[in-house]
């Protein structure tokens, strides 16, 4: 599939199915990863760019560390909610730069206020992500996930169970201090 049939696809691709349909027909392609970067940047394509970024990852993709950081920028700036969605679903397979991690804590904490409940959930995944990548973080996401727990609606809430049960918090109730 060539740039133009590819670009041509994402403006008019609406299915899951028919973007599996195009992602398996551009996957073997070297530059993938860094054309559906510079193509997030169109928001008439963002939300099947950011798909496809996550379908890339998800399925044993490799990011470099300079596409890890372009796509954590991403995330930082992206058009809608399904855009920042599908980022933070990809953070799992992506490695954390020392120069990425304070600015993706503070958009972290701006997303723990989306309207979005999806955005939410995996927002305490990233923020599990990155206190597995970076120690000095693990106690303060610990206690977040305590305490988000309590007020959470039912989507995050269990998301945040499953996240501190991986974490090996097995009494939810109370904790030392």
């Amino acid at each position: 599939m060539t740039e133009d049939e590819l670009i041509s696809e994402l403006h008019t691709t609406r299915a899951v199915r028919d973007l599996r349909r195009v992602y398996n027909s551009v996957r073997q392609q070297p530059e993938l990863l860094d054309w559906l970067i510079d193509n997030t940047w169109d928001d008439d394509v963002a939300t099947n760019c950011t798909w496809l970024i996550k379908c890339h990852l998800s399925g044993k993709g490799q990011a470099s560390a300079r596409q890890a950081d372009e796509i954590l920028e991403l995330l930082f700036c992206v058009p809608t909610w399904l855009c920042q969605l599908h980022l933070l679903q990809s953070l799992p397979h992506l490695q954390v730069s020392q120069s990425m991690k304070s600015p993706l804590r503070r958009h972290l904490d701006e997303f723990l206020l989306s309207e979005r409940k999806l955005v939410r959930a995996w927002t305490y995944n990233a923020l599990h992500v990155l206190a597995c990548q970076f120690p000095e973080y693990q106690r303060e996401v610990e206690d977040l996930l305590l305490e988000s727990l309590k007020t959470e609606a039912s989507s995050p809430a269990a998301r945040i169970r499953a996240l501190l049960k991986q974490r090996g918090i097995a009494n939810l109730a109370s904790r030392e201090s």
